[in-house]
């Protein structure tokens, strides 16, 4: 049989659903490959009733901007494939909304997540009909769907799962692009996986079914004795002829990895791009927010969250420059911030998906915004079947009691002791060739691993993340200068690991658990751990097979078998790409209702300046001693810490007209870099200028407006304050 390349799958939920099966694309028109496919039927998902494709959305914008004289409808840019990238601007005054600060909603970045544009929609809506008066003093910019091309893919004869814009990428490097792209076999409108049992030598299996849940694949537990016992592919067929399956459909790339803050460089078949912004999309993304220095706030609907899970304030890059989450002093805005989000919109759950590259950590850590990441919507609860006695009486489900358990102890978590075998080197050949070391490890919120490698060398601190529960995690560090990998995994009271980094080679790390795992053994005195109950491996797609079970298998096709022309006997099936991140059309307003309550409150927390003062005393004659507050009258600081650590934005500034050889003592520009919620910044002078000489200080923030400020060289002055001309700026 000929050899064929198996896909990664994807961490998560959606496991089922590949990365690579999202950068595959391709017509089923243009299939070659002499193989009969069956009769396409309508998708079994119907997942997509009820959105809006690329003319619903450009119908709805219009509408609205027609309706409401205070929405303005433009674009920012064009997609690659020529569709538009729609601005709705929502201002009292659109003369001057650039000059008023500003909130920025975006969605849509990701091809699957069609609740993004639908929420961004509606939340517009809701403004406009019943709350205008906050136009007045803020401008809000929706964008609606910032990758057209990505969602319309979905929205055609095949739902592909694409996530990215269309690039062409020569993924299998065989000089020939889009060649050999995933195919609906079994023609039920969807692209999902295919499973096969005991591949030929020629690949190697990588999965079993779950014991638990047969039709969820894992990765054996050699720990337990599994052995793996399928191989995954994308559904597709080999056409090009290279015995691999699905390998190079049309390429793409992810938007929401294709900017500047912690951009993944080397890659690009992951999506990330060729370069930071090379794509239209991005690229009109970026160029607006520049452009639109007096966005203040910002709030993006799709895969990423940020409000669920508050992202973790330590982490740092291998470099430990690079901030990986939020900045520490941002700790608590964002923990008050996730609390008015988990209350406003009552919200339970969301997934932690990798930031690198996303629009929403750009905007927080280079642009120095309060910048919110929401998903919208997560795994809602399967209510349990009424018993017959419950539906004679009438009554609600009973919800099962369950044990309160102490928190599992993390498989990685502890103190672990062992020794690296060394590699001979060239002229250390009488050096020992086992270094004893020992390897200490946190675990936070079940992803966020920390720790140290010591030995007789010294310390080195190491960092990575997994997946909840996973006995694996690659960490990385840094030894005289230059990056270590260690990829490490536990199994019961063992740990393996291999260490490469600047010397040549691999080392080798067997390790032993030094005492029991954290809160492992007793929950209380004397209490012994209640049993845990077994379950599939991945609860989380589990819970969310549950889900799909409920609305009558909407969400997941039913693995069926199909005879392959190239792998023989497999079977076809797996989630439904987009079913984990769009509810039924039904839900969308209840959604968007809350989501809109969400961005109000959020608006109305935004940082507001005012002026207190100036207190003008006189020295002596033609001497004044003045002092001036700009007080932040609003929640939210004027920048972020992090925007305040890497001076992304301009500070606020104080600008005096007083010639400098009469400022006595004091600044004639005076910064601000940061003024807390609630807070405020004195400057303060000693002017050498004539009695009632007028005086004139510049206030300057790009993105809570200019003012200028006027009074006199007197003891008794009165402040005039008004807008400053724009040809003073």
């Amino acid at each position: 049989m000929k050899s064929v390349h198996r896909y990664a799958l994807a961490r998560g939920a959606a496991a089922v659903v590949a990365p690579a099966l999202a950068a595959a694309v391709v017509s089923c028109a243009a299939i070659t490959h002499p193989v009969a496919l069956a009769q396409r039927s309508s998708p079994p998902s119907g997942i997509a009733e009820g959105y809006m494709n690329h003319d619903a959305l450009r119908d709805r914008v219009r509408a609205v901007a027609r309706a409401n004289r205070n929405c303005d409808l433009s674009t920012i840019g064009e997609s690659r494939e020529g569709r538009e990238l729609f601005l709705l601007t929502l201002s009292s005054d659109h003369a001057s909304a650039h000059r008023r600060p500003a909130l920025l909603i975006t969605a849509g970045l990701d091809g699957r997540h069609w609740l993004g544009a639908e929420t961004a929609a509606r939340v517009a809506e809701r403004i406009l009909d019943e709350h205008t008066e906050m136009l007045d003093e803020l401008t809000i910019y929706v964008i609606p769907r910032a990758n057209p091309d990505g969602t319309e893919l979905n929205f055609g004869p095949v739902n592909m799962g694409n996530i990215g814009t269309l690039r062409p990428v020569d993924l299998d490097r065989d000089g020939e692009v889009n060649e050999d792209g995933p195919n609906d076999l079994d023609g039920d409108g969807v692209i999902t996986m295919m499973r096969c049992a005991n591949p030929p030598l020629s690949d190697t299996p990588t999965h079993l079914p779950d014991p638990h849940e047969p039709r969820l694949m894992k990765t054996p537990d050699w720990s337990k004795g599994e052995r793996a016992t399928h191989i995954l592919y994308t559904e597709g067929i080999d056409e090009d002829g290279d015995g691999r399956i699905a390998e190079d459909g049309p390429g793409f790339v992810d938007l929401d990895r294709n900017f500047m803050h912690l951009w993944p460089e080397h890659d690009t078949a992951g999506g990330a791009g060729p370069y930071q912004l090379s794509e239209p999309e991005s690229l009109a993304l970026a160029k607006f927010v520049f452009e639109h220095t007096n966005i203040a706030m910002a709030i993006t609907y799709g895969r990423h969250d940020n409000m669920i899970n508050v992202p973790d304030h330590r982490g740092r890059d291998t470099n430990r420059r690079i901030v990986t989450g939020i900045d520490e002093g941002d700790k608590a805005l964002y923990d008050e911030l996730s609390k008015l989000f988990k209350e406003t919109t009552e919200q339970k759950r969301a997934p932690k998906e990798d930031i690198a590259g996303s629009f929403h950590a750009w905007l927080y850590a280079q642009r120095g915004v309060p910048s919110v990441a929401t998903v919208v919507w997560g795994r809602p609860d399967v209510e349990k079947p009424k018993t017959d006695e419950e539906a004679d009486n009438g009554e609600a489900p009973r919800e099962e009691a369950e044990e309160p358990a102490a928190p599992a102890a993390d498989p990685l978590a502890g103190s672990w002791s062992g020794e690296i075998a060394l590699p001979m080197m060239e002229g250390m050949e009488d050096a020992p060739r086992r270094l004893d070391v020992t390897l200490n490890l946190e675990v936070t919120d079940g992803t966020d691993v920390a720790g140290s490698l010591t030995s007789m060398m010294g310390d080195i601190e190491l960092s990575g993340t997994k997946d909840p529960g996973s006995p694996a995690v690659t960490l990385t560090g840094q030894m005289g200068g230059a990056v270590i990998t260690i990829p490490a995994t536990a199994a019961g009271d063992d740990l393996r690991a291999q260490i490469t980094g600047p010397m040549p080679g691999a080392m080798t790390l067997n390790a032993k658990r030094e005492g029991g795992p954290p809160d492992a053994g007793e929950t209380g005195a004397g209490t012994p751990r209640p049993a845990r109950k077994e379950g599939p491996a991945d609860a989380e797609a589990a819970a969310w097979l549950e889900y799909s079970d409920s609305r009558g298998g909407v969400g997941f096709v039913e693995w069926t078998t199909f005879d392959h022309p190239q792998l023989g006997e497999v079977e076809i099936g797996g989630f439904v790409p987009g079913f984990t991140m769009n509810p039924p059309a039904d839900e969308l307003d209840g959604l968007a209702e809350k989501q809109a309550a969400f961005a109000i409150a959020l608006a109305d927390k935004r940082p507001r300046l005012s002026v207190q003062g100036p207190d003008v005393k006189r020295l002596a004659s033609g001497l004044y001693d003045v002092r001036i507050a700009i007080v932040n009258d609003g929640w939210l600081p004027t920048r972020t810490a992090m925007g305040a650590r890497a001076r992304a934005m301009l500070p606020t500034v104080l600008r005096l007209s007083t010639p400098i050889d009469n400022i006595v003592t004091g600044e004639r520009i005076d910064r601000a870099w940061r003024i807390d919620g609630l807070s405020r910044h004195d400057a303060h002078w000693i002017l050498a200028v004539e009695d009632g000489a007028t005086i004139e200080i510049e206030l300057l923030d790009d993105q809570l407006g200019d003012r200028l400020i006027r009074f006199t060289a007197d003891e008794n002055t009165t402040v005039d304050m008004t807008d400053l001309p724009e040809d003073r700026r």
